[in-house]
């Protein structure tokens, strides 16, 4: 019988993880780890096997036809023995709680919301962990909120929340202009989150020229970037209402006319199979109910 015991099973984590992530550096965020330890591990595990795994390409990384043997049958495997420790109680309301979500997900909305859960719930342990955008869930997360689909989706995955997109400043950056009116953005400065298809879009959907004034656009790396610099008075950003509710709320954004378009994406709840544990239960009932309540 083989001894369990010399199984390198945090090497194996490691592995599944760069695998899927496409790089040691995103797999070591993950993780929570360095990207030494991460190295290390895979290391580890080809001395193991006496086989190499991974080509390294630039900054990322390929599997090797051994290595894609291995993921394809360790991957099922890890996701199999998750299921197994989600089930083992899982009527439990106590304990840790894994919640994926992307950067911008957490620090736009989902972290800022967490206090009502905590105070709720305060025998649950919240783990918010980062998942890159578009990339599958891994297994050792109970439940994710995801606005990007992974390519090829094995979780379950339900409808959150769609997202519709209106203008939001600092109210001293539009003091002076009618708020209820779509032309009250002309010649201010756009804040953009992407190449510029979202403005564009929202400039056909009100039928405006998009190019027409003399509107400067500022380019940031993410939607949680244009926000801030909206709350900053650098410009204007096209946001989500689950983004800036707290902040209009509060009165430190605006919004600028009625018009909105409708995100070609939308929020969904994930989870690894329909069999979710109390915990998790708990959880997506709360944010559907939160959700329900911003629509």
């Amino acid at each position: 019988m083989m001894n369990v015991s010399r199984l390198p099973l945090n090497a194996l984590k490691a592995f599944e993880a760069v695998a899927r992530c496409g790089s040691m550096r995103a797999a070591a965020e993950e993780m929570c780890v360095t990207h030494g330890a991460i190295s290390q591990q895979i290391k580890k595990l080809e001395a193991h096997l006496a086989v190499n795994l991974l080509e390294r390409l630039g900054r990322g990384v390929t599997l090797t036809p051994e290595g894609q043997h291995l993921f394809d049958r360790v991957q099922p495997l890890l996701l199999q023995l998750a299921s197994v420790t989600r089930v083992l109680n899982p009527k439990s309301e106590t304990g840790p709680l894994r919640v994926g979500c992307t950067s911008d997900t957490a620090v736009l909305w989902l972290v800022p919301a967490l206090p009502e859960f905590a105070a709720q719930y305060p025998e649950i342990d919240l783990n918010i962990c980062e998942l890159a955008a578009g990339s599958e869930m891994p297994a050792d997360i109970d439940v994710a909120v995801i606005n990007q689909l992974p390519e090829s989706a094995s979780a379950q995955l339900s409808l959150l929340s769609d997202q519709y997109f209106f203008p939001v400043a600092h109210p001293e950056l539009v003091k002076d202009r009618d708020l209820c009116s779509i032309h009250s953005l002309k010649n201010l400065t756009l804040l953009h989150a992407d190449r510029g298809g979202l403005w564009s879009a929202w400039h056909r959907e009100c039928g405006l020229n998009y190019l027409e004034g003399d509107a400067r656009s500022i380019y940031l790396p993410a939607g949680a970037a244009a926000i801030s610099g909206a709350q900053a008075g650098l410009g204007v950003a096209l946001a989500h209402r689950l983004e800036v509710q707290e902040a209009l709320d509060s009165g430190r954004l605006v919004r600028l006319g009625d018009a909105k378009i409708k995100s070609a994406q939308a929020y969904f709840i994930a989870t690894h199979s329909s069999q979710v544990s109390a915990k998790a239960e708990l959880f997506i009932r709360w944010l559907r109910k939160r959700t329900l309540c911003l629509s």
